[in-house]
């Protein structure tokens, strides 16, 4: 192997093979949602006819309808959220929000676990016997920041705001 010119003593020039496609490569093809979709849609290779995304599996093997169920809960969620925005806790502080998370956790069938890192929450979501599961994160504690947004559901709170995202 060669000296690099300014690779300094005992490094040395490392051929690396180029990283080269042979043949022709199909093109990724990524389906468009929302207003991007329409007559300009387009689907991952292989994927050409229409999708139904409103029916998965279960583990049972039977199909069940998920998003009119979720869209069922959309103005009561979004209740929630406002709610939880307008009443903004510091980290280690999230009394109430994290109330309120178990108990939503709860009223959906979850095992809960709270009192975690002081105000932590976890709900554990069984599928029959399997050990398999998924876990989703989520931050509950707002910013020592002054919320200056006018809408109805702003922080109460002075000095305190749910600004992430």
């Amino acid at each position: 192997a060669r000296r690099l010119r300014h690779a300094g003593p005992g490094r040395r020039h490392v051929r690396k093979r180029p990283h080269v496609l042979r043949g022709p490569q199909p093109r990724l093809r990524l389906q468009r949602r929302g207003a991007a979709a329409g007559r300009h849609a387009v689907r991952p290779p292989g994927r050409e006819e229409a999708v139904d995304r409103s029916r998965r599996l279960t583990p049972e093997g039977t199909a069940m309808n998920i998003e009119p169920r979720i869209a069922a809960f959309h103005d009561e969620m979004t209740r929630w959220r406002r709610d939880i925005h307008a009443h903004p806790e510091l980290g280690f502080e999230e009394e109430r929000t994290s109330a309120i998370v178990a108990e939503k956790l709860r009223e959906f069938g979850c095992e809960v676990a709270t009192g975690l890192a002081r105000t932590g929450v976890v709900g554990t979501i069984r599928v029959g016997n399997s050990p398999d599961s998924i876990g989703l994160r989520a931050d509950m504690d707002c910013l020592p920041m002054q919320e200056t947004n006018t809408f109805e559901h702003a922080s109460k709170y002075k000095g305190k705001m749910h600004g992430c995202g």
